[in-house]
């Protein structure tokens, strides 16, 4: 339910980035829609509201007026909207979440379908990328909230703990279970490494992961870069390799026992995932809502993780990587 006319939430979005194109993104329209929708309340008002330029737009004083105005009406459109949503126990609007790709591809995918079966009138929205592409949606106000890998470091960020990711070592099924489900620092560093490419968080993790003065997992060991946990998974199934990825990308290859899971004897490998939201801005229902839901899926992946197959986790003993 929305409780300010289209055309004036359109451009309210455009004022605000004074970019024709991020509105579009917000708004889940194409730039010509937006174009279409600030000209057509020009045309009904008799003003123009914007100076167009090549590669930018400026606010006339009459569009800055009007942008003082319609924020002071959106921002008691957002009040009732509230009061309305308690009185009826409904949560209407829509709810935009940013997600770095593992957490978006493999933690949100149950939340979002609980959300909806809770709340089938509530608008979804979900941009996934890497964790400066999520923050810099953020920035730009195209997202309500992030869910990312941390650490991350700005003041101009709202950060809470979501939950600890635990990383851990894939094999085929075939593969003995050294040491109840342990393989030592030396043993892993022998084995053929899939690796995931670079740039990625969980390749700057393994990365960082050292046998002493050295890599862990040393390049000359490196049989293969991909680009996705999944088709890691494939190969490593197919026996060319062993991989490091987060447990929560291997859920369904346990369940149906097409991978194993063991651990690095006395070397657990943690990271953290962190909601960051916009700094001193009030979360509406929605958003509180999603995150209880986050917050939910994160207890049942914590609950998996002791429960897999080949070991309970090792005592962490490494604060973090």
């Amino acid at each position: 339910m929305e409780l300010i006319d289209f055309k004036y939430r359109v451009f309210l979005s455009a004022a605000r980035y004074l970019s024709f194109s991020k509105a579009a993104k917000k708004l889940s329209l194409t730039q010509p829609a937006v174009s279409f929708q600030i000209r057509h309340l020009e045309e009904e008002l008799g003003e123009r509201l914007f100076l167009r330029y090549p590669n930018r737009v400026e606010l006339t004083s009459i569009g800055r007026l009007l942008l003082k105005e319609v924020e002071a009406v959106a921002v008691r459109s957002g009040k009732s909207q509230e009061k309305i949503m308690r009185k009826l126990g409904k949560l209407m609007g829509t709810v935009a979440v940013g997600a770095s790709s593992t957490v978006g591809n493999h933690f949100l995918p149950p939340v979002l379908a609980d959300f909806k079966n809770l709340y089938d009138e509530a608008g979804l929205k979900v941009l996934v990328g890497n964790t400066n592409e999520v923050l810099g949606y953020l920035q730009d106000g195209i997202i309500d909230f992030a869910i990312v890998e941390g650490p991350v470091k700005s003041r101009q960020w709202d950060i809470e703990e979501a939950f600890v990711d635990e990383l851990v070592v894939i094999v085929p099924t075939d593969f003995p279970c050294m040491g109840k489900g342990t393989i030592t620092k030396k043993q892993l560093s022998a084995q053929p490494f899939i690796s995931r490419e670079p740039g990625s968080g969980t390749r700057a993790v393994v990365d960082s992961l050292k046998f002493g003065k050295r890599a862990l997992i040393s390049p000359s060991n490196i049989v293969l870069e991909l680009g996705s946990n999944i088709a890691i998974k494939r190969v490593v199934e197919s026996g060319l390799g062993v991989s490091i990825v987060s447990f929560m990308t291997v859920e369904r290859e346990i369940q149906y026992r097409t991978l194993s899971v063991i651990r690095i004897a006395g070397f657990p490998i943690h990271r953290q995932i962190v909601f960051v939201f916009p700094n001193g801005k009030d979360r509406n229902m929605l958003v509180e809502e999603m995150v209880r839901l986050c917050r939910k899926r994160a207890e049942e992946i914590e609950a998996h993780t002791q429960a897999d197959t080949c070991a309970k986790p090792q005592t962490d003993i490494s604060a973090g990587v």
